[in-house]
């Protein structure tokens, strides 16, 4: 997306008036974020009058931070201010905004919690913090957030599987037509978890926000071997006349370094696995027939949108990367384990006691979404200083925000947004 402003806003930008709206929802990853952004600003236009826009954090901050005003920021994440990349510009330009952390990765294993906690002040004091449950609560007071900064709603993505937005989504049909499947075979659907095999160079950051050496080390190890066995079983899987083996790299990792590592430890040929990033994992996994992953919540996903979810589990999964869900979570160990679910007189699996576990600890109460729409209306008229402008970098239009690598599905234009917005608004206000 392209914003256009004149010369004299680029001299003056830290006096020039932006547009004054209600709210700015600001998106890293399109596939994971965009469709509860775009719901939640059907639902606050038509029930609460507001003014929502939506843009990337990365992709559109030299428009955003010139053309608006807002009450109210809603960022992906906050982790910490200071040095942060677009964030720190966000709150420097709108120090006295409510700013709202939607918190998109929430359920973290025993590596992450230290690196993922909230860790200077702004991020602890300055900002709403949304959580999907009452662990995530927890996890916030026990590193220093204030109670009164958290708001326990439930996860609005979860909330998509339901009806009325579950019938928003592409059906199979319309998938097969447009990416070139075969609607009749059993659709295996893999959405790919293995971060730390590509991690290698990080590990120097994570280590600088507390990880421990030794412990990211060891998962590098891990997941390497792991995926490697991940994409033989999907390989092998795919040689059936009988089956679709989908398989989505995960939103940070680029669709060509995921065939760069199977070129590199399987060989060139891919068999008739389809590598597939577009779409939403939502609308695969409705799709689909069969869910198969590493620790994905994705797996949480299928099993409250009611299908079979399988963990594959080749090596043991290590102390650091254990969550309290896994132990909920059908096991595959081996290909062959793979392989027999591709059979239609498979064990379809139990994913209940998952299901159960996910909607006791991520929607136990009323609509996330309805529920977020809400309160971004009361932060609206609650707000005391309304719209304000601070400072911007002088750097703005030099610096690098946007990564194209490991951004790969996630440019969006205004343009999108209002098509989406007005599509999901059509969808549940239609009558």
């Amino acid at each position: 997306m392209t914003l256009s402003y004149s010369p004299m806003n680029q001299s003056h930008p830290h006096f020039f008036p932006g547009r004054k709206i209600d709210v700015l929802w600001l998106v890293e990853h399109v596939a994971r974020e965009l469709d509860a952004a775009c719901v939640t600003k059907a639902i606050a236009k038509c029930k609460y009058g507001l003014n929502v826009e939506i843009r990337n954090l990365y992709q559109h901050i030299k428009d955003y931070l010139i053309e608006f005003e807002p009450k109210v920021v809603v960022h992906p994440f906050v982790y910490f201010v200071k040095g942060a990349l677009a964030t720190e510009d966000v709150f420097e330009r709108w120090p006295n905004a409510i700013h709202v952390n939607a918190a998109w990765e929430q359920i973290h294993y025993k590596a992450h919690k230290k690196i993922k906690a909230p860790s200077d002040e702004i991020a602890k004091n300055g900002v709403i913090h949304h959580a999907w449950g009452d662990f995530y609560q927890g996890y916030l007071l026990e590193h220093g957030v204030p109670a009164d900064k958290i708001i326990v709603n439930g996860h609005p993505i979860y909330q998509l599987y339901k009806e009325p937005y579950r019938s928003f989504f592409s059906d199979r049909a319309t998938l097969s037509r447009r990416y070139g499947l075969d609607h009749s075979k059993r659709w295996i659907f893999v959405p790919e978890n293995y971060r730390w095999a590509f991690a290698q160079k990080k590990l120097d950051f994570f280590v600088s926000l507390g990880g421990d050496r030794e412990e990211l080390t060891a998962l590098v190890n891990f997941s390497i071997p792991s995926l490697k066995s991940l994409l033989m079983a999907c390989l092998e899987a795919s040689s059936r006349n009988d089956v679709e083996v989908i398989f989505r790299p995960r939103p940070a990792i680029n669709t060509s370094r995921i065939l760069e590592f199977f070129m590199s430890e399987i060989g060139k040929d891919t068999g008739n696995i389809k590598f597939i990033k577009a779409g939403t994992v939502r609308e695969w996994i409705l799709a689909s027939d069969q869910v198969v992953s590493s620790y994905s919540t994705s797996l949480l996903e299928a099993s409250v949108a009611g299908k079979p979810a399988w963990m594959f589990e080749p090596i043991p999964i290590p102390d650091s990367l254990h969550c309290e869900w896994y132990e909920y979570a059908p096991r595959l160990k081996t290909p062959e384990e793979f392989m027999q679910i591709c059979n239609d007189a498979a064990s379809p699996g139990d994913s209940t006691p998952l299901a159960d576990w996910a909607h006791r600890n991520l929607l136990s109460g009323p609509d996330p979404l309805e529920r977020i729409a809400a309160e971004l209306s009361r932060y609206c008229k609650n707000t005391v200083t309304g719209h304000s402008v601070g400072s911007l970098s002088e750097n703005l239009m030099e610096n690098e925000y946007f990564n194209k690598d490991s951004h790969e599905m996630d440019s969006f234009s205004a343009m999108d947004v209002d098509d989406l917005s007005k599509r999901w608004a059509e969808h549940l206000y239609r009558n």
